[in-house]
């Protein structure tokens, strides 16, 4: 560091790729009386402030695409004169939060690679920053919150690029881009937007949208409308769709006219691959050369679904108006009912655990290396697993049904040797119980090394009421099935 300080007319300095040390190290321990126990390094005795002297000279630092057991808590950049700083994929244990003395002169900031949970308040306000680069940066888990972090670029009020590209989200609060009103350059490239969110049309700024390699059908009026006015005000406005999965039917006739009349500048002059339908594949300056041949009928086409549905809705409207008249009282009293039963049971319902699990014996190390951790630490939910949670000398029928009664939703494990355990019957019988007369929200089946004509015959009655998830092995559906085990807590 005395070195680094010394170093007068340095401008760059590139600290990248390098594996400074594992994160967890662990040393064997030839004292101890059994040959798994370890030792692990004390890291108390580390200091958790670092102070850079960066020479004056020196305009941008890299420290990227590092592997470490980094142990500072904040580094301090000393009358600094950096103007580009990259610290993207900097794998740590503790990713510390930089303090700089003296005037901040950063202008481009890349903290790509590193999940944004980590990255939120560890920076100061930075006034000269025009570019932030926050790719592959796992935003999905922080956009598709509420409330919790609305506003979280207000460090950089006067970015003027900012790239979320690859965090696979698929909405965005509309507040989250509060205060970037100098924003010009958006790159929302690889996520998972089936409509451009509406946050977009706030930024009244922006010449220059990247939405390439989402899950576009099409572009509505209202985004088709906002780039017309962007153009006409800026005099220049760049978009870039390509290997969106745009669809050519009639209902999208306006956005085929809309690519050949718009004066803003599109990728791939506006040629982009279309499905026509399930079968056929085009472009869509072929689709729109011949238009009149694909879409000569759509008018009547419409005209005829709306009268459809004008007749559908008025006869459904009557039926329904007579129903309500004939049995209007005992609609009141029915719907009064309910009403005061969902009333009486609110005021009793107090969760205590997220989700209660039942397995058997070889599913523990799937439940203690790969389930528990996911839901407990990756999605913030409690669980209830009997060789965890269960205590000593209680009953265990007692210890069971009171989890089960106490738990938002059940979970069954369902592998090779389920039907062998001995409660498993009773858990089955309890959730039926809780599902039916309580409060049990879902039921959850993970079947697990066993087709599903042998699961167990004591779901039959209740298999309306779960939602089963067939355990594969490849990493790409394993993926897909976590997904679809997380939805189902909440849908």
């Amino acid at each position: 560091m005395e070195f680094f300080k010394r170093l007068t007319n340095l401008e760059i300095y590139d600290h990248s790729y390098f594996a400074l040390g594992y994160r967890n190290p662990k040393f064997y321990n030839d004292t101890a009386s059994r040959i798994d126990e370890i030792i692990t390094p004390n890291s108390n005795s580390m200091p958790k402030k670092v102070i850079l002297y960066a020479p004056k000279s020196l305009k941008e630092f890299r420290a990227t695409h590092i592997m470490s057991k980094f142990l500072f808590d904040e580094v301090v950049f000393n009358e600094s004169s950096l103007e580009n700083f990259d610290v993207s994929d900097f794998d740590t244990i503790i990713f510390p939060k930089f303090t700089f003395i003296g005037k901040n002169r950063v202008k481009s900031l890349n903290i790509s690679g590193i999940s944004a949970h980590r990255t939120l308040d560890k920076f100061p306000l930075m006034s000269n920053l025009t570019t932030l680069r926050m790719s592959k940066a796992k935003l999905f888990r922080i956009f598709n919150e509420s409330s919790s972090h609305i506003g979280i670029f207000n460090w950089a009020p006067n970015v003027e690029h900012l790239d979320l590209s690859k965090n696979f989200m698929w909405v965005l609060n509309k507040r989250f881009l509060d205060g970037l009103k100098h924003l010009k350059y958006l790159n929302l490239q690889g996520n998972l937007f089936q409509t451009v969110p509406e946050v977009v049309t706030s930024l009244t700024n922006i010449n220059k949208i990247d939405l390439s390699f989402n899950l576009l059908p099409t572009l509505d009026e209202n985004m088709r409308g906002w780039i017309d006015r962007q153009q006409k005000k800026l005099g220049k406005f760049e978009v870039f769709l390509v290997l969106n999965p745009f669809l050519c039917h009639c209902e999208t006739v306006s956005f085929l006219y809309w690519i050949r009349s718009t004066n803003a500048n599109l990728d791939c002059d506006g040629n982009y691959t279309c499905r026509l339908d399930a079968n056929h594949v085009s472009h869509t300056l072929n689709v729109y050369e011949k238009i009149h041949d694909f879409y000569s009928d759509c008018n009547g086409i419409l005209w005829l679904k709306f009268g459809v549905s004008l007749l559908t809705c008025i006869s459904i409207l009557t039926i329904f108006a007579t129903l309500l008249y004939n049995f209007r009282w005992r609609l009141i009293f029915f719907c009064q009912r309910k009403f005061l039963k969902m009333a009486e049971k609110s005021l009793n319902v107090d969760f205590k655990y997220d989700v209660y699990v039942s397995y058997s014996d070889d599913g523990v190390s799937f439940i203690k290396n790969f389930l528990q951790p996911k839901i407990e630490q990756e999605w913030g939910l409690t669980l209830c697993c009997e060789d965890r949670d269960f205590f000593i000398g209680e009953s265990i029928v007692d210890a069971r049904a009171a989890s089960i009664h106490e738990s938002r939703h059940i979970i069954f494990l369902v592998t090779p040797s389920f039907r062998e355990n001995e409660w498993s019957s009773f858990e089955i019988e309890r959730a039926k119980y809780e599902k039916f007369s309580r409060d049990l929200q879902k039921i959850i089946v993970i079947a697990k090394g066993i087709a599903t004509k042998d699961m167990p015959i004591e779901f039959a009655t209740v298999w309306k009421d779960v939602s089963l998830i067939e355990w594969p092995i490849d990493v790409d559906g394993i993926n897909m099935s976590c997904q679809k085990l997380r939805l189902s807590f909440f849908y």
